[in-house]
């Protein structure tokens, strides 16, 4: 979907009760998104071209201190846990050289780095071309498309001199065609020609070197680059190394992605058999490249690191000279790797290898390729009140990547559907799903369904009663739907196991050897088909002729026989193997969801709409083979999938070596307690804090409710449109420890909220004392990380203006318009960044904010 050019779209729709996603088969299981492209319409040719200009600027970010502040707090970690770590005094941090810090006297030497600031840049620029053309006459309608996207990146990349700029970039190139054929009066033959071919170049260094560069590097390691133009690193730092010179200097890599996708559509109104009858054939052909470069490899530069010990041998009135002899005792160098320095040849700088462009080989293996067909007979036909309808139709999917065996997926659906007086609606379906997943007992199973509804407000009695109501409807669906997603493939007949051990057999031992093949997961040939009982009543109703909207839905769900991989198996090792993956599982789900609009148009002209959404959805699981004799508390089942768990701190901090002698400790590291340390509840009651007193606590890392609103306003050609959205009912953990490694790395809430008697907070703590060595080894911090992931955001705004008609059609243009648009704007949230997803890595791509300015011509 990330792919596909959103100027090419007519209609997105999203299916989810078992009736509607009937006719998608399997594939239907878990909802559909339906998105319909545009086609040509009868009428002379209407050329339109798009073009949009994106700034790109970081969304809220959680920053580290500087080095002053993060040394300063280093000192009152180590005066905090001293006592009971003498090893971290040696790395107390004399006062002469804060003032270093601060000041920033010796930037070389007590350098105080924003690495973000560095890392990103303040802005990227995207921009997006589209050129389309729509028309038709009655033999042959028409759409076509040409559209260019160039995406650029927040991450700073310049050519520093090494000979390339490995900017992260994308390119992609998109073509659409859409042409129906009227080949009969009786015929349309549709052909649909699409795809892209996309570019994506970025840096080819160690990425989980340099991400970590933007999420967090101590300020104070090293200055980026040397007043030399020498870049710093040292390799007693390689935990951090400089992530502006691994970004810039490790070559670049190009990866280039080709799709084409064909669609044959045959359409034949078999009215001449029977009225109402008619017939679909459709082939689709789909086919997806890789290749790899070309490419640059880059050895690197020489780097350098300059001990900060070197201040001590400064004097008053030294010459530059004279400073620079003194630092260049203190240098230690670093060589690209291959270079032996101790070889007694000086370091020549090698030159950077280009590649040429290759299929790219298992990485993507190299080629992706669907091949899908479908057959349907459909029946519409009226008898005075009556309105039928039936559809029959098999699809078959065939695709594999690579050298891989194709994987089949087939789908025989079958629907009935009947109304009468459109005011009693009813239909049936039918749906049999066939897996290559499964054994030939269990390959095929039939899904059924049924949906009931009632136009009320098309009865005598109800405009009587309800004079304001124009519509009222109620539905009700009931079905069952099957799912294999997440099941591999084959087990019901077991995988071998190849080891890269080799059997090594007489002298001289073969080139070719036989590698170790061992008995691997053991099969289970009852594999079979998750199934989901989903049931849905719903209301529609209009309002004051429509003025007011309102949709509201409850459904209900009850998943049973789904899969258990072998990692969530819960056996006794007496079994003597790895666990099998099994049909057990079961979970129940219910929620509800409810939107309302209200638009209305003033005699002037003026369009006013607000719409609102309210969603909730929460599930249950109800087995996941937990361990027999295990506490409820203990267990999955009962909780929602995905529950937080925690241990529970008490209120306060412990505030005397009193309060810990006489309260219950943690099982481990109580030698390392301290005052202002965490207290956790012994849950149990064992008397001591371990894993048996982690319980579940608040919400899963999924959100219960999802909320959202959009105001629209049209008056003449302006029209102002912002979307908000908003999630809550959710928690998740992202942890902020301080100095890790023994690093400077602190943050805001360690300088604001932590246990401090110097800054006399102590019982007002949220935070615990710090620590610099032993932080993990003080009491857990139980629940003071696991955040209330709500937020609120302005997620669109858009501000347009369509020029009056007789305007542009002095300029020989049939429509303009230009508009401005925002992309998450703004976050009300107690989360420290912006992260609307749960991701505690240090190498998550940050979110940003974007801002569109676009024109629309239709010549």
């Amino acid at each position: 979907m990330s792919d596909v050019d959103p100027n090419q779209v007519e209609s997105l729709s999203i299916l989810k009760d078992a009736s509607a996603t009937a006719v998608f088969g399997v594939k239907g299981a878990n909802g559909v998104i339906l998105i319909t492209t545009r086609r040509g319409k009868l009428g002379k040719p209407s050329l339109s071209y798009n073009s949009t200009l994106t700034a790109t600027t970081l969304s809220r970010t959680y920053p580290m201190l500087g080095s002053y502040q993060g040394n300063l707090l280093k000192n009152r970690a180590i005066e905090n846990e001293v006592a009971k770590n003498e090893t971290s005094w040696p790395s107390y941090v004399p006062y002469k050289w804060l003032q270093y810090y601060q000041n920033q006297q010796y930037p070389e030497l007590f350098p105080d780095i924003d690495w973000q600031d560095e890392f990103a840049n303040d802005v990227a620029w995207s921009q997006k071309h589209s050129l389309d053309i729509s028309g038709g006459t009655k033999f042959v309608k028409y759409f076509g498309s040409l559209s260019y996207l160039q995406e650029s990146d927040i991450l700073a990349t310049k050519d520093y001199g090494q000979g390339y700029d490995p900017d992260f970039n994308y390119k992609r190139y998109n073509f659409r065609s859409n042409l129906d054929f009227s080949v009969t009066p009786t015929t349309t033959f549709s052909v649909n020609l699409a795809g892209y071919f996309g570019r994506q170049q970025r840096p080819a260094g160690d990425k989980f070197n340099f991400w970590k560069g933007f999420t967090g590097r101590p300020p104070d390691l090293y200055p980026v680059r040397y007043s030399d133009g020498t870049w710093a690193d040292a390799a007693q730092f390689d935990r951090y190394e400089n992530a502006v010179y691994h970004l810039n200097y490790g070559g670049l890599t190009n990866e280039n992605r080709s799709e084409i996708n064909t669609d044959f559509i045959l359409k034949q109104d078999l009215s001449f058999i029977t009225e109402g009858l008619s017939f679909t054939g459709s082939l689709s052909y789909d086919n997806r490249f890789f290749s790899y470069g070309s490419n640059i490899s880059d050895d690197g530069e020489v780097l350098k690191w300059i001990d900060p010990k070197a201040v001590e041998e400064l004097l008053p009135g030294m010459t530059e000279e004279q400073i620079q002899a003194v630092y260049e005792k203190y240098t230690i160098y670093q060589f690209p790797s291959g270079f032996n320095g101790a070889s007694g040849y000086s370091y020549v700088e090698q030159p950077i290898n280009k590649t040429t462009e290759v299929v790219r080989t298992q990485e993507s293996n190299q080629l992706y390729r669907s091949l899908f067909y479908q057959l349907a007979m459909n029946y519409k036909r009226t008898f005075g009140s009556h309105n039928f309808g039936g559809t029959f139709l098999m699809n078959r999917n065939e695709k594999a990547t690579g050298t891989d065996f194709l994987t089949y997926r087939e789908d025989w659906v079958g629907r009935v559907t009947y109304n009468f007086s459109s005011r009693y609606f009813l239909e049936f379906n039918g749906a049999y799903n066939g897996s290559e997943k499964f054994s030939n007992e269990y390959r095929y199973g039939f899904f059924p369904s049924v949906a009931l509804g009632w136009l009320a407000s098309e009865e005598a009695f109800f405009k009587s009663l309800f004079p304001i109501a124009n519509k009222f409807k109620v539905r009700y669906s009931n079905g069952i739907v099957g799912n294999d997603e997440g099941i591999r493939r084959w087990l019901y007949i077991g995988n071998p196991e190849v080891l890269t051990r080799t059997w090594q057999f007489g002298a001289p031992f073969p080139n070719n050897a036989y590698p170790w093949r061992l008995e691997g997961t053991i099969a289970n040939p009852e594999i079979h088909w998750e199934t989901a009982h989903k049931q849905n009543v719903g209301v529609e109703i209009g309002l004051f002729n429509s003025l007011v909207e309102i949709n509201a839905d409850y459904f209900w769900e009850k998943r049973t026989d789904m899969f258990l991989r072998e990692t969530e198996r819960n056996i006794p090792i007496l079994f003597g193997a790895d666990p099998v993956g099994i049909n057990a599982g079961k979970v129940n789900t219910h929620g509800f969801e409810v939107d309302a609009k209200l638009n209305k148009t003033f005699s002037n002209k003026l369009f006013f709409s607000i719409s609102g959404m309210l969603a909730y959805a929460k599930d249950e699981v109800i087995y996941r083979e937990d361990p027999e004799l295990a506490p409820a508390y203990q267990k999955q089942a009962g909780f929602q999938i995905g529950q937080s768990r925690s241990l529970l701190n008490q209120p306060g901090l412990i505030y005397t070596w009193d309060q810990i002698y006489t309260g219950v400790l943690p099982q481990n590291n109580t030698a390392f307690m301290l005052p202002g340390d965490f207290r956790q509840i012994d849950y149990n009651g064992d008397g001591q804090i371990n894993d048996f007193d982690v319980v579940p606590y608040g919400y899963p890392s999924r959100p219960q409710f999802n909320y959202g609103s959009t105001l629209t306003l049209e008056y003449k050609g302006l029209n102002v449109m912002a979307q908000f959205f908003g999630v809550f009912n959710i928690n998740s953990a992202q942890s902020y420890g301080e100095f890790g490694l023994g690093y400077t790395l602190v943050r805001p809430l360690h300088w604001e909220e932590a246990w401090s008697p110097e800054d006399d907070r102590i019982e007002n703590a949220t935070y615990r004392g710090l620590r610099y060595l032993t932080a993990t080894n003080a009491a857990p911090t139980g629940t003071y990380y696991l955040w209330d992931r709500s937020y609120l955001k302005l997620q669109n705004a858009e501000i347009g203006y369509r020029l009056p008609s007789k305007l542009t059609q002095s300029f020989g243009l049939s429509a303009l318009r230009v508009y401005l648009n925002g992309n998450n704007l703004f976050m009300i949230s107690e989360l420290k960044e912006d992260r609307d997803v749960k991701d505690s890595s240090d190498r998550a791509y940050p979110l940003t904010r974007r801002y569109s300015l676009g024109v629309n011509v239709v010549f």
